[in-house]
């Protein structure tokens, strides 16, 4: 009997490391292999920063009117309020970021803000807008930022040098949306603003996103009109129930 039960404690623990054994091995191995690659996929160096977070169109805004407010003496209140700033098609997403207004000053400003480490911003006039910006922001008393215009052209008609008004010619917008004819206005300079009809019983919806599509337009595609803020351009939009 004592035999017998030893057989049997020796069979046993015999097993108890064959099982064992396997586990260990495999252990070694998944040890072996986080130390080859040195953690590779965790690592971290000390001098790693996340790139800075894109501020919002209202944050910027914010701190573009203030740069404003300090460097300009006769801006208006339409200049001067950042819901009236956004940010323009052509705006990337990285600094200099571009923001526009348009309609209140009766024409396109459209500036290239640098956010600095003081936690406010530098301005600069976008190459692409320069004519516009620079005309009214010089007459805005903002000639730290402005260049001052060209002197007006003479018309030849009196050497009195009349200063030139511009035209442009409407295109047909038939089948359009209130977005596309308010950014071809913006993209090409228009001092003049678009205005928009709605119909009868329009649905709010409509009016808000500004998908409404164009089924009428006064003056009519193909007309010449001064490019001046006082210019009228009327847009019928199907917004009807």
């Amino acid at each position: 009997m004592h035999e017998t039960k030893t057989g049997l404690k020796v069979h046993f623990r015999s097993a108890a490391i064959a099982l064992l054994l396997p586990v260990l091995l495999t252990a070694c191995t998944q040890t072996h292999a986080l130390a080859s690659n040195g953690g590779a996929a965790t690592k971290t160096t000390s001098n790693e920063q996340a790139a800075p977070a894109k501020p919002t169109e209202g944050q910027l805004a914010s701190l573009l009117v203030s740069e404003l407010g300090n460097q300009c003496s006769g801006l208006s209140s339409f200049a001067l309020d950042p819901a009236n700033w956004l940010f323009t098609l052509a705006e990337t997403g990285t600094a200099p970021y571009e923001m526009g207004i348009s309609g209140g000053d009766g024409g396109a400003v459209v500036l290239l803000v640098t956010p600095n480490s003081a936690g406010g911003v530098s301005l600069s006039v976008s190459p692409e807008w320069a004519d516009s910006t620079n005309a009214l922001l010089w007459n805005s008393g903002c000639s730290n930022l402005a260049e001052a215009p060209a002197a007006p052209v003479d018309s030849g008609s009196n050497g009195g040098g009349e200063t030139v008004v511009y035209t442009f010619e409407l295109p047909d917008f038939s089948g359009a949306t209130q977005n596309q004819v308010e950014d071809w206005f913006f993209s090409n300079g228009i001092k003049a603003r678009p205005g928009f009809d709605y119909g009868f019983n329009p649905m709010v919806s409509c009016e808000v996103t500004g998908e409404g599509i164009v089924i009428g337009q006064s003056p009519g595609p193909g007309a010449v009109l001064d490019d001046l803020a006082s210019s009228s351009v009327r847009f019928d939009i199907d917004c009807d129930w």
